[in-house]
């Protein structure tokens, strides 16, 4: 089914089948999408705000330019989706055991959401905005950092000696807080 500029108020879609459908400039706020089946559903100029992705399947999703504010990410595989289309924020959303594995991801934002036990592994991230975010037991591991921004972050889980790090920023505070998993005494 093909929905345009269609806005989606305050729906439980836990469990429903959108598989093959797409949505286009469509706005959905106050949606629960637990346990969803999104797969191979197509999201282009839209955005999500308040919304519940819980255990939703999204493989081979298709996204778009699209907006997530203050949306529930929980145990999803966002290597899953399409990797035709990469386009998408995370902007003060919650994201708990996510994985982001394989994929090559550039000029989009994270900024200021609470990132907690997820992993990104072998990933290229290239001009990611991750300002403000909170990284509790979230690890970076064999992954490609390249001009992201960690200003203001917290327990950033990122080994230097297991990934490549270029041109990256991070505050004095973050840096210091990095150091001691190797046993600095920062003072």
């Amino acid at each position: 089914m093909y929905y345009e500029e269609v806005e989606f108020l305050n729906e439980n879609f836990s469990g429903k089948d959108f598989r093959e459908d797409e949505f286009y400039e469509c706005v959905f706020k106050n949606i629960n999408f637990k346990e969803s089946i999104l797969a191979e559903t197509e999201f282009s100029k839209c955005k999500f705000e308040n919304c519940n992705f819980s255990m939703a399947d999204i493989r081979n999703c298709k996204l778009d330019e699209v907006i997530f504010e203050s949306c529930t990410f929980r145990g999803i595989n966002f290597s899953e989706i399409s990797p035709m289309v990469q386009e998408f924020n995370f902007i003060g959303c919650t994201l708990e055991f996510m994985v982001f594995g394989d994929m090559k991801l550039s000029n989009m934002s994270f900024e200021g959401s609470e990132i907690s036990e997820s992993n990104f592994t072998k990933c290229t991230l290239k001009e990611i905005n991750f300002r403000s975010c909170n990284f509790n037991r979230t690890m970076f591991s064999g992954c490609e950092l390249v001009k992201s921004d960690f200003t203001g972050s917290r327990n950033i889980g990122i080994d230097i000696l297991n990934n490549k790090i270029k041109a990256c920023k991070i505050g004095r505070f973050e840096a210091g807080e990095m150091l001691k998993q190797f046993g600095f005494i920062v003072e």
